[in-house]
C-alpha cells in the first residue's frame, strides 16, 4: 500500500528500466489485482540485493520493518537493516542517523522517531510521509507548519491514506497552511469517509451540521456523526449532544444519550457538565456500584467545572453541595461566593440563598466572603445564558 523503492544495481540496465518504469509509473500496487504477489516479488528482490550488501535495497528494508510496510513492523529486523545500510556506507543513512547510538535503547526517543520518520520520507514510505506531516500540522514533537506538513500530506493523500485525507481536508477547512477552501475541504474528507475513518466522519458531518462546502443537511449530518460516534470518535458525540439540545437529532437508546452527554461534558461543555452532574447527584438513590458520598463528589466535580466557566446554574448547585457538605467539604463562605454568582446572572432563589447565609457567618467571615465574592466576580466569565449552545469546531 505504500511507495516502494528497490535497489537495482545488481539488475541489469535493461531490466533495472523496465523494473523502474513499473513501479513508479503503474497504477498503485494495493489497486491492481495480484497486488500480494508483485509484492512478495518485489520483496524478494530487495531482500536478495541487502544480503549482497546493497545500501539502498538495506534502507529500503529498515524502513519497511520500522513502518510494517508489507512486512510484520519489527524494531529489531528494522535496526539490523539500518546498521547493515551504515556498514554499506549508505549516505542517507548516515545523514538522517549521525551520532546516534544504534543499540535499540532508543526505540521510543523521540528524536530517533523522528529520525527514522525523515528516512522513511526519503524513501518515499506513504506512512513515514502522513506521520511526519501529521506531527508537523499538529506541532507534535516539532514546532507546527502546516504547509511544510501539507508537502509530506498531500502526495500521501494522493496515493490513497485516509488520514492523510482527513488532514489535508481539515487544512483547507482551517486555511492551515493554504488558502480556506470549503469545497475542497469537503472533497478530501469525502475522499477518507469513503474509507470509513472516523474523524474524517466526524469533520464532514461538522461541514454538513454548518452547511459549509455543502447545503445544510442534517440527516446527512448526523448519519455521519453516528457513523464516527459508533468508532468512538468523543468530538461526533459531543457534537451529537449540541444538536440534540437544538432539537436536530434524538438518540435511539438512553445509553447512546449517556455518551453524547458525557462526550459534551468531557469535551468542556459547561451545560453539558452540569446535566452531568444532575446525573450523578440523583445516582445516588439507584447507584448499585456507588455509595451516596461517591456519587455527591462526582456530582460537585461536574457542578464545579461547570461553575468556573460561569455557568450560573452549576454555580447555585454547586453553593448547596458546599452549605451541605456533600461530597465537598463544607464552607459557608464559598457557599456565598458560588450563589453571589449565581444571583448575578439572576438564577431563581439563588439571592435569597445568598443573603440567608450572612447570618449563619461570623462578622469577619462574612466580610471575607464579601471580599472573595467580589474579587472573583471581576474575573469570572461573563458568558452565563447566552442562549448560545457549544459546538466544537473545526478550529478547536
Amino acid at each position: 500500500m505504500f511507495f516502494r523503492r528497490t535497489d537495482l544495481q545488481a539488475i541489469p540496465l535493461m531490466a533495472a528500466t523496465v523494473f523502474s518504469l513499473w513501479l513508479f509509473l503503474s497504477p498503485p500496487a494495493w489497486s491492481q489485482p495480484g497486488a500480494t504477489d508483485r509484492d512478495a516479488q518485489a520483496l524478494k528482490w530487495i531482500t536478495l540485493s541487502a544480503k549482497e550488501g546493497k545500501a539502498q535495497a538495506r534502507e529500503t528494508l529498515a524502513v519497511k520493518y520500522y513502518f510494517g510496510d508489507g512486512v510484520p513492523q519489527d524494531y529489531a529486523v528494522a535496526l539490523k537493516w539500518l546498521r547493515g545500510a551504515l556498514d554499506a556506507g549508505s549516505s542517507l543513512a548516515r545523514n538522517c542517523f549521525a551520532n546516534i547510538v544504534l543499540d535499540g535503547g532508543g526505540a521510543f526517543s523521540t528524536i530517533e522517531k523522528l529520525r527514522w520518520l525523515r528516512l522513511g520520507v526519503a524513501k518515499g514510505n506513504l506512512r513515514a510521509m502522513e506521520v511526519l506531516g501529521e506531527k508537523l500540522f499538529k506541532g507534535e514533537d516539532l514546532p507546527a507548519n502546516p504547509e511544510e506538513a501539507l508537502k509530506y500530506l498531500t502526495p500521501a493523500a494522493e496515493k490513497g491514506s485516509a488520514r492523510a485525507q482527513y488532514l489535508v481536508g481539515l487544512a483547507y477547512a482551517r486555511g492551515a497552511g493554504v488558502d480556506e477552501n470549503d469545497q475542497a475541504a469537503v472533497e478530501w474528507l469525502r475522499n477518507a469517509v469513503e474509507q470509513d475513518f472516523p474523524d474524517a466522519q466526524q469533520a464532514l458531518g461538522e461541514m454538513y451540521a454548518e452547511g459549509r462546502g455543502v447545503p445544510a443537511d442534517d440527516g446527512v449530518a448526523v448519519k455521519l456523526l453516528r457513523q464516527a460516534a459508533r468508532q468512538g470518535n468523543e468530538q461526533a458525540r459531543s457534537q451529537l449532544w449540541t444538536l440534540q439540545q437544538q432539537g436536530r437529532v434524538e438518540p435511539e437508546t438512553t445509553r447512546e444519550g449517556r455518551e453524547w452527554l458525557v462526550a459534551a461534558a468531557t469535551a468542556g461543555n459547561p451545560e453539558a457538565q452540569t446535566r452531568y452532574g444532575d446525573f450523578w447527584f440523583q445516582r445516588k438513590e439507584t447507584s448499585l456500584y456507588l455509595n451516596e458520598y461517591s456519587c455527591y463528589r462526582m456530582a460537585a466535580f461536574w457542578f464545579w467545572n461547570a461553575a468556573r466557566q460561569g455557568e450560573p446554574e452549576a454555580q447555585y448547585k454547586l453553593a448547596q453541595m458546599l452549605l451541605r457538605g456533600e461530597g465537598v467539604g463544607a464552607s459557608l463562605e464559598q457557599a456565598y461566593v458560588w450563589s453571589g454568582l449565581a444571583a448575578r446572572q439572576n438564577i431563581r432563589n439563588a439571592a435569597d440563598f445568598e443573603k440567608s447565609l450572612l447570618p449563619r457567618m461570623s462578622t469577619e467571615q462574612a466580610a471575607h466572603a464579601k471580599k472573595a465574592l467580589e474579587k472573583t466576580a471581576a474575573r469570572e466569565p461573563a458568558q452565563g445564558r447566552s442562549g448560545k449552545l457549544y459546538l466544537p469546531s473545526l478550529a478547536d
